[in-house]
């Protein structure tokens, strides 16, 4: 539905801009849609990030899993990747998988550089990671700084304190 996808596009946009309202906005568009796939994903992702519990990001992404089927191949994989780094899967090795055949098929996209590092932050492997959020930051025009703020993190880990007061 043109309703759903507008609730849906806003709530992405506040999410990338670090606001939790994208939370709601997200619950609407499933409101009106309780098969809209990628508004699942959002909303487990969201939940995440603003301190959702975990039985709501399971929850959420249980469903997106669910539909995954119904969307394309990138977008079911990055589903999928969700689904094993944050929800019910929680399999950090198939989730890693997933994302780096993403990025080895071609589909560079900065979703999948950034989810992978931050899989890869957990295994404490922060140059690398450093390298994935650089990546997408140059590809990334959605205003979000979100890869921005991951690169300073991982350079702290590193002990490069002036690069990343820089």
């Amino acid at each position: 539905s043109l309703d759903a996808l507008r609730k849906y596009s806003e709530a992405a946009r506040r999410n990338a801009v670090g606001d939790s309202r994208a939370v709601d906005l997200a619950r609407e568009a499933i409101a009106i849609d309780s098969t809209f796939v990628t508004a699942w994903s959002l909303l487990g992702g969201t939940l995440s990030n603003y301190g959702g519990t975990q039985s709501q990001i399971d929850s959420a992404l249980t469903q997106a899993y669910r539909y995954r089927d119904k969307v394309p191949r990138l977008e079911r994989d990055l589903i999928t990747g969700r689904h094993f780094a944050l929800g019910p899967g929680h399999d950090r090795a198939k989730a890693i998988a997933v994302y780096q055949a993403i990025l080895d098929r071609g589909d560079t996209t900065a979703q999948a550089l950034i989810n992978l590092g931050e899989r890869l932050r957990e295994r404490r492997e922060f140059a690398r990671a450093e390298s994935l959020n650089t990546i997408a930051t140059r590809l990334t025009t959605t205003g979000t700084g979100t890869s921005l703020g991951n690169i300073t993190e991982m350079q702290l880990n590193q002990g490069k304190f002036r690069e990343a007061a820089a």
